[in-house]
């Protein structure tokens, strides 16, 4: 079983950062926050280019990215930014992917 039960995504406050997930467990206590998403470059999200996708997805997949992880930047880079057309979706699957809920941090 996974440490983590929740997940919330927010901009990220860091330099040069995109965004931040925060990863809760059970009783919704803040486990880990990973910043991840180079904000001086543009991803699968805001081009919508397949062939950059592509390209990023090469570049990456080198053995020393672990993809398989809810809690590393690569991973979450890899399966939200660079796995759907929006955010919003490839966060909805990242998700998905890993057995997570989403924690709604707006109330």
């Amino acid at each position: 079983m996974s440490k983590y039960t929740y997940a919330s995504l927010s901009p990220s406050q860091a330099k040069h950062k995109k965004y931040k997930l925060v990863l809760y467990d059970k009783d919704q206590k803040r486990i880990k926050t990973v910043q991840f998403g180079d904000s001086r470059y543009q991803d699968f999200t805001q081009t919508h280019n397949d062939q950059l996708r592509k390209y990023y997805i090469a570049r990456h997949d080198n053995g020393r990215e672990d993809w398989s992880v809810p809690d590393t930047p690569a991973s979450c880079a890899r399966w939200i930014l660079w796995d759907q057309y929006t955010k919003e979706k490839g966060f909805e699957n990242y998700l998905r992917r890993f057995h997570l809920k989403r924690l709604d941090l707006s109330d």
